[in-house]
């Protein structure tokens, strides 16, 4: 009898557990930077054609913000909701109420954030120096800062601070006084509501601190592939290494006494569940093998193709190239039988030509762009069909393999030359569709422009 009645104690226990429902969901997109207004908890990214998005919760994408110029890497954004970036040429700038980016200042800087004040700080010039910026045109060097070579900042007032130095160390500047704190990072975060501060660890997972251990302590659930993090009341944003968003609520629960809701455990930080041992492993990929890179086609549309049916010359440069990261630091592995990684070579007395092949019905060309399908037309069109093959084994057959694919093309005018200017397109091994043909987009000119699609593909 008083087993039964321990049992179903335990039992009731287990139903009413309120769950935690840490786990992270995937939003819709891609992006390489990402920031949370403390305003009102809008998030904002750095797509990877380096444009500014915002998301709308209504139709759950990310939606063009500010105008387009294809050079933002950075972004933060401050509780006057005024939305800041840092471009590719390390200049701060900012959105103006006409949608345009205006540069503040000359000086060069990283690592962007915003804190309480609304004030933008950064790591400024080859130093790295800690600075925070006023509009009026002022770089204000913050006091009792020996510190530089600075890699990340979360800043919260003049007075409260947190950095990951470029050898991953974490310091906290409170009280006038610079600390070193545990543990190591790559990026980090402060909470401009609940000053709890979260970092992505050297092994990829998110922690916060705890501030009665004094310790680092991992979500719960937590991927083990995250780039970078923004927070806003315990709601937190991260995208991982293969540029995927997601999103994770610690607020939210559910309780199971209440609910009809499947009934699922708490996971611990290793992904399994406390109440219960597991004796699966996860699934190890093997990265090793060779990998064959298709420069498949480039295809054109330009007005001149359009509206004249006249062709366009074409001249540049492409090239694959391929690095993994390994305990020594970045390795590039070069294509195998002694090929070069340039794949095409048209010089500009030799250009190459597009003629209006189907200007009579133009083609569409559909593929993936900053995580969604779209679809352009095209009148031009050049097979290209060359090969390079890299063989991956021992350290670089892991998941950090990337494939750059890097060009440089302009177009012959009748007077002067359209420039595209060096493009590229990176891709890690997680996200290859093995098989598929990939376009990179690139335009150059004004609306409408030219469009050169280089198409490649990837197979094992």
């Amino acid at each position: 009898m008083k087993f039964k009645l321990a049992l179903n104690f335990l039992l009731l226990f287990f139903v009413c557990y309120t769950i935690q429902a840490q786990s992270f969901k995937q939003i819709s997109g891609l992006a390489t930077d990402i920031a949370v207004s403390p305003k009102d908890g809008s998030t904002y990214i750095i797509g990877t054609s380096k444009n500014v998005f915002k998301y709308d919760a209504r139709t759950k994408k990310f939606k063009p913000h500010g105008k387009k110029t294809n050079k933002n890497v950075e972004v933060g954004v401050g509780g006057d909701g005024k939305v800041y970036t840092i471009n590719t040429l390390n200049h701060l700038c900012m959105l103006t109420s006409q949608k345009s980016w205006k540069q503040y200042g000359p000086t060069k800087c990283n690592s962007l954030a915003i804190d309480k004040n609304n004030f933008p700080w950064v790591a400024v010039g080859s130093a790295k120096s800690l600075q925070q910026y006023y509009l009026g045109g002022t770089w204000k060097r913050m006091p009792a800062l020996p510190i530089k070579d600075i890699m990340k900042v979360a800043p919260y007032s003049d007075d409260l601070c947190y950095v990951v130095k470029s050898n991953r160390t974490i310091q906290k500047f409170s009280n006038g006084t610079w600390i070193k704190m545990p543990g190591k990072a790559t990026d980090i975060a402060i909470d401009l509501k609940t000053k709890d501060v979260y970092i992505i660890g050297t092994s990829r997972r998110i922690f916060k601190w705890n501030k009665q251990s004094k310790k680092w302590v991992p979500l719960a659930g937590t991927r083990k592939d995250f780039a970078k993090i923004a927070v806003h009341n315990g709601k937190i944003w991260a995208t991982a290494k293969n540029k995927k968003i997601y999103f994770y609520d610690s607020g939210k629960s559910i309780s199971l006494l209440n609910s009809s809701a499947p009934q699922t455990q708490t996971m611990n930080s290793t992904g399994s569940s406390p109440f219960t041992k597991s004796n699966s492993k996860p699934e190890k990929k093997d990265y090793a093998g060779t990998y064959r890179f298709t420069l498949t086609r480039i295809l054109t549309y330009a007005p001149e193709q359009d509206m004249i049916k006249k062709a366009i010359d074409v001249y540049g440069t492409a090239g694959i190239h391929v690095s993994a990261q390994t305990k020594s630091g970045k390795s590039s592995i070069s294509p195998i039988d002694g090929q070069r990684n340039r794949m095409i070579e048209w010089p500009k007395n030799n250009a190459q030509k597009f003629p209006s092949k189907y200007w009579k019905a133009p083609r569409t060309v559909k593929f993936k762009k900053d995580g969604r399908m779209v679809s352009y037309k095209y009148y031009g069109e050049h097979e290209v069909g060359k090969i390079r093959e890299f063989r991956i084994a021992g350290e670089a057959a892991n998941g950090s393999l990337t494939f750059d694919l890097q060009t440089s093309f302009a177009q012959k005018l009748l007077v002067g030359n359209l420039e595209f200017g060096w493009k590229r397109i990176m891709v890690d091994i997680d996200d290859v569709e093995f098989g598929k043909e990939n376009f990179l987009h690139i335009r150059g000119g004004s609306y409408p422009g030219t469009h050169l699609f280089i198409g490649y593909k990837i197979t094992k």
